[in-house]
């Protein structure tokens, strides 16, 4: 497996190992799943590859989901890219269009994954204590604390983060069926 497939790119390789000292260093992102937790809100940059794909797996596993993006305008669709690599492991993006978190309304029961910490401590900072969040990469069978964005990034990459979000997914859905 090459550095672009498995990082994106060098960037992507520093950025992982960047963000994997400073979750060792916290410590406050380890995930847990809140008795309470009725929908789970997926949250990346644009919402238009690593949101919009882990919507469409939460969705085939029948898990109350949604997905925004932090940066981005209203009614996108999904990256062509990625809507062609999600559909070669079975998910659909064709009918996805980008929410903004400006749309998004904090619920009760709401759990918040987004894809990296920079975007840990955005929402924690709109949100405070009342947004339970945590790292999706968290829940991948490899933990990691960054999903870099494979918008600028080669086919190969798209795959691998295909296979890192629905890993992670997978195993955030039997976490949540198994809760007490």
């Amino acid at each position: 497996m090459t550095l672009r497939s498995r990082f994106g790119s060098k960037q992507g390789l520093l950025q992982y190992f960047l963000h994997l000292l400073r979750w060792r260093f916290y410590a406050v992102h380890y995930p847990n799943i809140p008795k309470e937790t009725q929908r789970v809100v997926f949250i990346c940059h644009g919402n238009i590859c690593r949101s919009a794909l882990a919507k469409a797996v939460a969705d085939k596993l029948s898990l109350n989901a949604e997905s925004y993006g932090l940066y981005t305008s209203k009614d996108k669709p999904a990256h062509p890219r990625m809507q062609t690599v999600a559909a070669n492991y079975g998910y659909s993006l064709d009918q996805h269009r980008t929410q903004t978190i400006d749309s998004f309304q904090l619920r009760d029961g709401d759990l918040i994954l987004v894809m990296d910490l920079k975007q840990y401590h955005a929402i924690k900072n709109l949100y405070g204590k009342q947004g339970r969040v945590s790292l999706l990469g968290l829940w991948a069978s490899s933990p990691r604390a960054y999903l870099a964005d494979p918008y600028s990034c080669g086919e190969a990459y798209f795959d691998t983060c295909t296979q890192l979000i629905e890993d992670a997914v997978i195993n955030l859905n039997q976490a949540i069926k198994q809760k007490p």
